[in-house]
Formats: structure tokens, C-alpha cells, sequence
């Protein structure tokens, strides 16, 4: 006698559930995996549940409860014609110039009951054959039940191309502890969790708004930010009063070597703060403007240019 549990037996070509059919081999169910004979278990210990009539087919039926499950939930979408869908947010993110994060989102499809106006069950759908092919005023939806085997990347890629709109139910949770009919359909058309949008027709117009959207937010920030940016100037330091500030370095001819201008040594500083003053000036003689006159070689001192200082003259 098996000990694998199945939740539904076929009979008649339908699904039905143990406490619709007598007892033992009575019921005249088969199982909805390997087609061997269910006998119906009715304890009063035990959870009411179908298993199989001899031990070879329980040995040999590895998926029993898994496509019981399977067939059970696309039976019911198939009598409601509806299921309850959640929402699908599309959400982006980047960065501006400074670094600083930006979101951007739109919801591609509100979560709530849809009411489809037919629902058919394994019918071509191109090179496909989804579980449930729906339509809701002339738009057409795939269902996806997963119990064990989920869509993979490249029927999701698929789906994505076609711009199909494509939810996935996940009914793992349903293999541990086996569902009424009722339970079963209560969680399709009542719940929104486990389940998700594979894709969506709308999706790709919604996700270039999204990008749009973002895009935008990261010019205005960066236009925002570069209003704020204040930009360096290099200020002279403050001389003492009297010191002449100059401008720019001027350099001299060979000719001027002749000439013997005098300065301070605070004057000599200012234009030794030129880094390359050296490379504009002959060797051993400082030469500053040329606005003054040739200074007269028998005074003792003279006047600094600049500042007005006495410089002796040696």
C-alpha cells in the first residue's frame, strides 16, 4: 500500500477530491501522474487524501502530488475564469555628476482581480503551450502554474520578445501540506503573494518613461550643482604698504647688463617669487623697471623704484 499522498484523483476526466468520492478502491480515481489506481483514505487521524492502490505504482509515480496540484489549480482558473494579480513596479537608479543616488519609478500594472472573458487550458500559443491562455477585452494573458518546474531564462526572454503579459504562480508550499479544492482556490483568486509577472506588453513603454524620468532628474541635479560650485582665485598676498605689486616679470635684453638698476631687498623678494625670475635675469644683477632713470653712480644711496626706501650703494 503506498504511503505518497496525493490531494486530487481523476474521475471522468476531472479532478475531484476525496470527500467526493466512497472510500478505498470504491472511488474509482486514478492518479493525475503515472494513471494507476488511487484508493480514496477517509481516517479520522490521518488529513483525507487519495493514494496509490498497489505499491509498484507508488515506486514508480514521482510527481503524483506535484501534477495533482498542477492540474487542480489550472481546473479552478479555468471555472473562475480569474485569478488575483499584484502590482509590477518598474524602478531605476543612477547616480549625478557628485555622485549623489536618483530613483526613478512607474507601476506597470495596478494589483487586483482580473476577470478574463475566456480561459482555455494547454492551447498553442505560437511555439509555446502555457498552461493557461486568457483573454480580457481582447487582450491576451499566459498564467504559468509552478509547482516543481519553474520558466526558465530563455522562455522568459521568449515571452519578453513577443510582448506577451505572462504571470507566474509559485504553488510550492502547497506540496507539504496538501490543499482542499477550496484552499487551493481561495489563494489563486483572493492572494498576491508568490507570484509575479514574467512580462508585461506595456512594460517596455513604461520603462523608457522610467529612463526619461531619471534622466531628467540627473540634468536638473547636476545643473543645481554646478550653480553652487564656487570656482578658485588665486589672490595675491598683502604686501606691506609702500611694496610695489607686480603684474607680471619682465624680462631683459643682454644690452641691459650695462645698466645698474637698484632695488630694495624687500622689492629683490617680490621678484624673486616669480619661479622662474632666474631664467629672465642676468647673473648676479636684479633688474626691475625700467620707468626710472639711470641711477647716479657717485650718490651713496638712492631711492628704491618701488617703494621709496634708501638702497646703498656699494
Amino acid at each position: 500500500m503506498s504511503s505518497l499522498k496525493i490531494p486530487f484523483g481523476f474521475k471522468k476526466g476531472r479532478l475531484v477530491e476525496v470527500d467526493d468520492v466512497p472510500s478505498g478502491l470504491r472511488c474509482g480515481c486514478v492518479c493525475p501522474g503515472c494513471k494507476g489506481d488511487l484508493i480514496a483514505k477517509k481516517g479520522e487521524v490521518n488529513a483525507h487524501h487519495f493514494a496509490h492502490a498497489h505499491a509498484k505504482d507508488s515506486d514508480l509515480c514521482e510527481y503524483g502530488t506535484e501534477t495533482a496540484i498542477h492540474l487542480m489549480a489550472k481546473q479552478i482558473l479555468c471555472e473562475e475564469k480569474g485569478i488575483f494579480a499584484p502590482a509590477s513596479l518598474i524602478e531605476k537608479k543612477d547616480v549625478d555628476d557628485r555622485g549623489n543616488s536618483h530613483t526613478a519609478s512607474r507601476v506597470a500594472h495596478n494589483k487586483g482581480s482580473l476577470v478574463f472573458d475566456e480561459v482555455v487550458s494547454e492551447t498553442s500559443f505560437g511555439a509555446a503551450i502555457p498552461d493557461i491562455l486568457a483573454t480580457m477585452g481582447g487582450k491576451q494573458f499566459i498564467i504559468e502554474i509552478a509547482v516543481t518546474h519553474f520558466c526558465g531564462k530563455d522562455k522568459i526572454s521568449a515571452f519578453r520578445e513577443e510582448h506577451c503579459n505572462v504571470l507566474e504562480v509559485d504553488l510550492r508550499s502547497f506540496t507539504k501540506n496538501l490543499p482542499t479544492k477550496e484552499e487551493l482556490r481561495s489563494y489563486l483568486m483572493e492572494e498576491e503573494a508568490t507570484r509575479e509577472w514574467l512580462s508585461l506588453k506595456s512594460y517596455g513603454d513604461v520603462e523608457n518613461q522610467v529612463e526619461k524620468e531619471l534622466q531628467e532628474k540627473i540634468a536638473a541635479a547636476n545643473l543645481r550643482n554646478k550653480a553652487k560650485t564656487v570656482t578658485r582665485v588665486e589672490r595675491p598676498q598683502p604686501q606691506p604698504p609702500g611694496i610695489y605689486q607686480r603684474s607680471e616679470l619682465i624680462t631683459y635684453s643682454k644690452v641691459d647688463t650695462k645698466r645698474r638698476w637698484l632695488a630694495c631687498s624687500s622689492c629683490k623678494e617680490n621678484q624673486k617669487a616669480y619661479p622662474d625670475w632666474q631664467d629672465h635675469l642676468p647673473e648676479e644683477v636684479f633688474l626691475f623697471s625700467c620707468s626710472w632713470e639711470e641711477a647716479p653712480w657717485e650718490a651713496t644711496s638712492v631711492p628704491c623704484p618701488f617703494c621709496n626706501s634708501p638702497v646703498i650703494v656699494k
